[in-house]
């Protein structure tokens, strides 16, 4: 009778370890239209967190557009930066100091593809993504920038306040919202 239990849990074990080795890993995926300004959203709190309210304050006067290129693992997590680049000159070792902060924060940011693929191309789609992370570990992606779009309507905001509202308070603000 002791074998017998031995035996199942023996058999259990390693039925659940193969199961766990041949599954696909889960892929952080969105197939929504504001798949980047979620990026965005996410890239810009880690900004805002690593670097002082002067150095934000300096790359929005500006009107600096940052972009970075990462390769991030299947959920999405920063493995590498890739090039970070901006009309603007960019602090000393800015390059550095964001993968520090991304790796700390463990920002996670989704992998985008189109809003509009039908369901049943998205689930085949989503299949072979999770192939793919499988066999490469890792995936390039672009256009993850600060502040993405969430100055656009800025212009309009300060005008209403009289100038006094800074492109910093607006997209502080703007971060609250989300």
């Amino acid at each position: 009778m002791v074998q017998l239990v031995i035996r199942f849990f023996l058999i259990l074990f390693v039925l659940l370890l193969s199961i766990q080795i041949f599954s696909t890993p889960p892929v952080k995926v969105s197939f929504e239209e504001d798949c980047h300004a979620q990026n965005s959203i996410i890239f810009s709190r880690v900004l805002m967190q690593t670097f002082s309210k002067d150095a934000i304050k300096k790359i929005l006067a500006n009107d600096g557009n940052i972009v970075m290129g990462a390769k991030v693992d299947s959920l999405g997590y920063v493995i590498e930066i890739i090039n970070i680049v901006s009309k603007n000159k960019l602090p000393l070792n800015f390059q550095r100091q964001v993968e520090n902060a991304l790796m700390r924060s463990k920002a996670s940011f989704y992998i985008c593809h189109p809003a509009d693929m039908p369901e049943d191309e998205k689930e085949r789609f989503l299949r072979v993504e999770a192939e793919e992370f499988q066999k490469n570990n890792c995936r390039i992606v672009s256009y993850i920038t600060f502040p993405g779009n969430m100055l656009d309507s800025y212009r309009e905001q300060a005008m209403s306040n009289h100038g006094k509202l800074t492109k910093y308070e607006y997209l502080k603000k703007q971060l609250q919202t989300y």
